[in-house]
């Protein structure tokens, strides 16, 4: 934070008046050119910086999206479970949203084609599905890519979690994929909200040549961009190396907090009841059996202080997707997400 203030002071105060009338819909330059530079070759992707966009984190890239691609006439896929902010997103255009299952291999792209071999968009999240943290295998990352450019439509690549999903090397992203196609179809998604911290509201939007201005236009058409100082400090926050030590540092302290979660509620949970977590990242997931209520245990664990979400209802799913509860670990101190898993056990056990 210290660095980051340091940064954002000394971007304020050299702001010219050329800077005051900064209005390039696509967002600030410097923080383009950093994204290129140093976020998006860790990814795999080969981009330019004209495709680049700067948004108002993920969802504000998300919104975008669907103002862009999307209207009244067409039909979208979307994980189910899956965030309820995206399927409103994609509500608010009219268009229809399909919700497509997730198993432990991520989206099941043969059931979308299936069921909506016609859809305009397909919005998947190809290395770590919320909540389940399913990473969606290379057979069916393939088989997606085929679809959309056979089709004509557009892939939407929401990568929410970034570098913090998985303990090793992130699985190359689709637009990363050497696949004839891929970089006509494809739109990546990220978000400095889960590396940095929410309030930042950045995030970043990589489109293909032939949609930069449709994009540009709807974008024009409605928040431009991002306030300039905070793009420009980022940027330098990010060419200084205070990006890149900062997420060394994270990836640790994630993984010692996921680690101990695991391990107090498998020391005291009941016998059968573990939480998964398949690719890493800063969530984990909780079964539960069909005899606990989800809805009513979570209403109990947030009266004692402790914030989950219900399964099904709490992440845009159907009730038939079974009972559970989802845990964000990643920005609590291991004192706090040690109380919590005690309680969490507590009330399970009283449930059982």
């Amino acid at each position: 934070m210290r660095a980051f203030e340091r940064c954002l002071v000394r971007r304020w105060r050299a702001m010219s008046s050329a800077d005051a009338l900064h209005d390039d819909p696509r967002g600030d330059l410097s923080l383009r050119r950093a994204v290129l530079r140093h976020i998006v070759p860790g990814r795999g992707i080969r981009t330019t910086v004209d495709q680049v966009f700067i948004t108002e984190g993920a969802q504000g890239g998300l919104d975008l999206c669907c103002r862009s691609l999307l209207d009244a006439t067409h039909t979208a896929w979307m994980e189910r479970p899956g965030p309820l902010a995206l399927a409103a997103a994609i509500e608010m255009t009219g268009a229809k949203v399909i919700g497509v299952p997730v198993d432990a291999n991520g989206m099941r792209v043969e059931h979308a084609i299936r069921h909506a071999p016609r859809a305009r968009v397909g919005f998947v999240s190809p290395a770590y599905a919320f909540p389940s943290g399913a990473r969606l295998s290379l057979s069916r990352r393939m088989k997606l890519l085929e679809w959309a450019t056979r089709s004509g439509a557009a892939i939407v690549e929401i990568d929410y979690e970034g570098e913090l999903s998985g303990d090793g090397a992130s699985a190359t992203s689709l637009l990363g994929l050497d696949f004839d196609g891929a970089n006509d179809c494809v739109i990546h998604v990220g978000s400095f909200s889960r590396s940095l911290f929410p309030a930042l509201r950045l995030g970043f939007v990589i489109v293909p040549r032939s949609l930069i201005r449709p994009f540009a236009r709807v974008r024009a058409a409605s928040t431009r961009s991002s306030p300039h100082a905070m793009q420009a400090a980022l940027a330098d926050f990010i060419e200084e190396g205070h990006w890149a030590r900062h997420m060394r540092r994270l990836k640790q302290a994630t993984r010692r907090r996921r680690e101990l979660v695991v391990a107090e509620l498998r020391r005291l949970l009941p016998k059968g009841l573990a939480p998964r977590s398949p690719a890493g990242g800063a969530t984990l997931t909780i079964d539960l059996p069909d005899h606990i209520d989800d809805v009513a245990l979570a209403a109990r664990l947030a009266a004692a202080g402790v914030d989950v979400l219900p399964l099904g209802v709490g992440a845009g799913g159907p009730r038939n997707i079974g009972r559970g509860l989802v845990l964000g670990i990643g920005a609590h101190p291991e004192s706090m997400l040690r109380r919590a898993a005690e309680q969490l056990a507590t009330l399970v056990r009283e449930a059982s």
